[in-house]
């Protein structure tokens, strides 16, 4: 296994740090943080991931000076639970993912001092989670998504097929990440000229029934993030292919599933730059001090889906890829 520069230079300099010193002062010199993860979505996992990696570069290492409290949550209803033993157990900070959690773990820890980093949220301040981008207020920062990554694939469809009209988005009215983020959408989508058509969804069974009942006026299938569709990845991509429209996503696997193309953000990269804000929190920097961050996008093609729908996409808007699925 390669060992990166970074991770080593910080493992010798605290091994000599340490052998300098007697027991008494090893423990004095090493202070040591804990950190509780909450997290119900393995869409989320890679945030982690570079959530960690980062600390290390930056001179947390598990087990040495850092513990993460990490068990993923059975679903959002455990997350309340989950947030409580972590305010019992007086973490250092707590590191959350999704709009829903963030929202729940914001409103438990606002008296308790903790400090609150979060990643993969739609919109920080519309949702209750800050007060504003640059002062946060209260305990809570992080890095959010943006509204755009959705107004963004409502733009990047119109460059591909100038003439659609109407987009079939299932919407799940119960979760409020999604309520925000198909509120900014179709109002940006009423003044290009597209109808967002919008069935509720709320179970497994009305979920299933949507995807397998798209319009024959449709133009696509969007897909807002929400887990109730996600969990259906060869389910959209027959249902669209069935009705010969195109899949527009948000993730790049449902891309490589079959949809035509999805604006992202990289949660790898996401969790990295919440372990800068993380950073800031544990070295005594105030979270409401600590400006909210946005995720960089990126574009995802995939032209055998285009060639599979008999669609040709303009050489314009291939130069704008990021990745391009052949």
């Amino acid at each position: 296994m390669k060992v990166s520069k970074s991770i080593l230079f910080v493992v010798v300099m605290l091994a000599l740090i340490m052998s300098a010193c007697g027991p008494a002062e090893q423990a004095a010199e090493v202070e040591t943080y804990t950190v509780g993860v909450v997290n119900y979505a393995p869409l989320f996992d890679p945030l982690i991931d570079g959530f960690k990696a980062r600390m290390t570069e930056l001179g947390y290492i598990e087990g040495v000076n850092i513990t993460y409290i990490y068990e993923r949550a059975s679903g959002l209803d455990a997350v309340e639970g989950l947030v409580t033993f972590y305010i019992e157990q007086n973490v250092d900070l707590i590191l959350t993912t999704s709009t829903p959690a963030s929202q729940i773990t914001a409103q438990l820890t606002a008296d308790s001092g903790i400090p609150v980093v979060f990643g993969g949220v739609t919109d920080a301040v519309s949702s209750g989670i800050v007060a504003s981008m640059e002062n946060p207020g209260a305990n809570v920062t992080g890095v959010m998504v943006g509204l755009g990554v959705h107004t963004g694939r409502v733009d990047m469809f119109l460059e591909m097929v100038p003439d659609a009209k109407r987009l079939y988005a299932p919407l799940n009215a119960e979760n409020s990440a999604v309520v925000v983020a198909a509120d900014a959408t179709r109002a940006y989508a009423e003044t290009v000229g597209v109808q967002m058509v919008e069935p509720v969804i709320s179970t497994e069974e009305d979920t299933l029934t949507a995807i397998n009942s798209i319009p024959s006026n449709a133009d696509a299938l969007f897909v807002y993030p929400d887990t109730l569709l996600t969990a259906y990845p060869d389910e959209l991509v027959q249902a669209t292919l069935a009705a010969g429209v195109p899949l527009i996503s948000q993730e790049p696997a449902l891309v490589e599933s079959g949809a035509l193309f999805c604006i992202s953000n990289d949660w790898t990269q996401t969790g990295r730059d919440a372990a800068e804000k993380a950073d800031l929190a544990l070295k005594g920097t105030k979270p409401a001090d600590i400006p909210v961050g946005f995720d960089q996008t990126f574009l995802t093609i995939n032209l055998q889906s285009a060639e599979a729908l008999g669609m040709t996409i303009p050489a314009d808007v291939l130069a704008q890829a990021d990745t391009i699925i052949r």
